[in-house]
C-alpha cells in the first residue's frame, strides 16, 4: 500500500504546534471521521499535518531536492512531535543549494495590492 499524507493547508497560520489546539484539532478530526463510519484510527496510519499555505509554499521549494515521505515520517517521529511541518523541513531537511523565495509569485502580488510591492 502507497503512503497516504493528509495535509490541512489553512490561509493563516493556526500556531497549533505543540499546544492544546493540535489535541482538539485531532479529536474534532477523529471524531468527524467517526460520524462520517470512517474508522478513526485511520490517523494513527496516516497522520495529518496542518500547514498554513506560507509554510506550504516554503515546504514545497524544499521537496526540489528532499521527499515527501522522509519529511512526513520525520514529523510524525517523537522527537518532532508538537513540531510545525515547517520547522522539521527545515531543520532536517533544507539544502543549501535552494534558494527559498518568500514571495513565489511576485508579478501577481502586484496586480493584486500594488502597494504592498
Amino acid at each position: 500500500m502507497r503512503p497516504i499524507y493528509p495535509l490541512i493547508v489553512t490561509l493563516e497560520d493556526w500556531y497549533i504546534f505543540g499546544t492544546k489546539i493540535a489535541t482538539e484539532v485531532e479529536r474534532h478530526a477523529r471524531n468527524k471521521l467517526s460520524d462520517l463510519g470512517i474508522d478513526p484510527k485511520i490517523v494513527d496510519i496516516s497522520p495529518f499535518n496542518v500547514c498554513s499555505v506560507s509554510d506550504f509554499e516554503t515546504i514545497s521549494q524544499i521537496l526540489i531536492t528532499s521527499d515527501i515521505n522522509s519529511i512526513i515520517q520525520k514529523s510524525v517521529s517523537e522527537e518532532c512531535k508538537g513540531w510545525t511541518l515547517l520547522s522539521v523541513a527545515t531543520k532536517y531537511f533544507a539544502d543549501s543549494d535552494v534558494t527559498i523565495k518568500r514571495n513565489l509569485f511576485p508579478n501577481d502580488l502586484a496586480k493584486i495590492h500594488p502597494s504592498l510591492v
